[in-house]
């Protein structure tokens, strides 16, 4: 029986499945009012509101950061299709409130740029060992490890500190060479004064 979550704003979100449970999280999908599926992040006790306020934050200056890399990019690139895309690393933050009715805690609705379905077309990279019983082929390690080295200049460009890496928290799609990283809420931004 799926449940219904209203932002402030009105916005009606249809609460299905958890996918995730954490100590400071519980993550479940939700449809968008147009249809879509999106995921929705809500702070297991209202005293974790403030890491989930904090993630909303970071995703926020990550995005403002993605697009002066990419307008910076635009100026001196040879090839008008090329892209930096580092908003792929980090999830699109669609919505983040506090929910009276879920008493007073966090809510943050987010999804990922370029993902069609958030659940089947983005995998954990701890997923592939620990259900797949499969390893890593050495040609996809590289290109994990490589998008997570920019991934991290990236980051650390941003002032952002203190990511912690898991293997739950890296999201890869094979067929698209995408990796991304979902879990932001242990980060901090620096204060570069």
């Amino acid at each position: 029986r799926n449940m219904h979550i209203c932002s402030p704003d009105g916005v009606k979100y249809e609460v299905g499945e958890c996918v995730r449970e954490m100590d400071r999280y519980r993550l479940y999908v939700c449809t968008l009012p147009d249809g879509s599926e999106a995921l929705l992040k809500i702070a297991a006790q209202s005293v974790f509101s403030g890491l989930l306020d904090r993630e909303a934050l970071l995703l926020r200056e990550l995005l403002e950061g993605a697009q002066k890399q990419e307008d910076a990019y635009s100026k001196v690139k040879k090839n008008p299709e090329q892209r930096l895309n580092y908003h792929f690393f980090f999830p699109e933050l669609l919505e983040t409130f506090i929910c009276a009715e879920q008493g007073g805690r966090r809510i943050s609705v987010l999804s990922f740029a370029n993902v069609a379905d958030q659940l089947v077309d983005l995998v954990p990279v701890s997923l592939i060992a620990r259900e797949d019983k499969a390893r890593v082929d050495p040609r996809t390690s590289a290109w994990i490890l490589g998008k997570l080295l920019k991934l991290l200049v990236f980051a650390h460009s941003q002032n952002v500190s203190r990511l912690a890496l898991a293997g739950g928290d890296v999201l890869i799609n094979r067929e698209q060479h995408y990796v991304t990283i979902f879990d932001w809420s242990t980060a901090f931004l620096n204060d570069d004064t």
